[in-house]
């Protein structure tokens, strides 16, 4: 959350203990880094969420359960196979097999099998020693 919105680790941290009292300016960083109603976020009324299209955010929303799906049957298979992978590569190769699960799931397939996509997984990988 500090990465993503630019506010100090240690200033989150007080701020979620309730050791400083959180400044108006970054309660609003914190709904929009966290797609959440300003509202909510400062009193607990409302709605939590808000819509994308009101960030200008167009793109379809992420299926959860396609995403956990595709990260449990990757990392299985790289364990299987003993790749060493960064997880900079492992989520590089999540995200594009989540995006050919998402495209096959638009095309009519439900089911969801990552070992077929095994040539592309095994592509540049190396076997841990």
């Amino acid at each position: 959350m500090s990465a993503r919105t630019g506010i100090p680790l240690r200033s989150l941290h007080n701020y979620l203990s309730a050791r400083s009292e959180i400044p108006s300016t970054i309660l609003v960083t914190l709904a929009e880094a966290c797609a959440v109603d300003l509202k909510w976020l400062a009193t607990g009324e409302g709605h939590e969420t808000i819509s994308r299209a009101a960030h200008g955010d167009n793109s379809p929303p992420l299926d959860e359960e396609l995403m956990e799906i595709v990260i449990l049957q990757t990392t299985a298979y790289i364990q299987k196979k003993k790749y060493k992978a960064t997880p900079e590569e492992t989520s590089r190769l999540v995200i594009a097999l989540y995006n050919m699960a998402k495209e096959e799931r638009a095309a009519g397939r439900t089911s969801v099998n990552v070992d077929k996509w095994g040539p592309i997984i095994d592509f540049g990988q190396k076997p841990i020693p």
